[in-house]
């Protein structure tokens, strides 16, 4: 059941530098205090492309700019005043303590990975050791590529979501490939000499160049 569909949750925040998460104002709230909830419920609403782009162009800004501004607003830890990250509604934090499961959960941020769903998987994946990430991120760079491919060949798209569309798969896929070099230099780091087997993924040489990986 898309229990999210139902009623309105405040989204879950979570800093990195205190291990916690953080409840914050939805963005109707937020948007409503500054007079744009009525420009942000015609964008959601417009019919088409067409209609969002006439939309955005009188306003000055875009959906995603709406969006932007409101993370930045709310974003800020309360106790520490760092930036926190937008994880979704299904995340669970694991506890303070467990430092390797927060590291992996900052390492699924970094590709893209959150817990945006509406409400009917519960809580999302989290790796329990390098070799499940490592499966993860090889996953992924399946999916984006595919979803990459849909987008450059889609004939129902216009020409400037065709491009926006395809500007987001590439930025993850850029977001991966970096996260496989920073595995590189810690494995080079932890394994001095064998830094000529570098992860590479999609494909089986990937799985047997990380047989015996080590924690992200």
């Amino acid at each position: 059941m898309c229990r999210y569909a139902f009623k309105t949750y405040k989204p879950h925040f979570v800093c990195f530098e205190c291990r916690k998460q953080f409840k914050r104002p939805p963005i109707g709230d937020v948007l409503n205090q500054s007079g744009k909830l009525g420009l942000l419920q015609r964008i959601e609403r417009a019919r088409g492309p067409a209609m969002r782009a006439r939309i955005e162009r009188d306003a000055g800004t875009t959906l995603e700019g709406l969006k932007r501004d409101y993370r930045t607003l709310v974003s800020k830890c309360p106790q520490c005043g760092a930036t926190m990250a937008d994880m979704g509604l299904d995340f669970k934090p694991p506890p303070a303590t467990s430092i390797r499961a927060w590291t992996r959960i900052r390492a699924l941020l970094r590709v893209g990975f959150t817990w945006h769903t509406c409400g009917c998987s519960g809580p999302g994946f989290i790796p329990a050791n390098a070799t499940d990430y490592h499966a993860y991120l090889e996953n992924r760079a399946h999916y984006f590529a595919s979803r990459l491919k849909s987008v450059q060949r889609s004939a129902s798209l216009d020409a400037a979501t065709r491009v926006r569309e395809a500007h987001h798969w590439n930025a993850l896929l850029d977001a991966l490939s970096a996260e496989r070099d920073r595995i590189n230099d810690h494995v080079a780091q932890k394994r001095p000499g064998r830094s000529d087997r570098p992860v590479r993924s999609p494909g089986r040489s990937a799985r047997n160049a990380m047989r015996r990986p080590t924690s992200c």
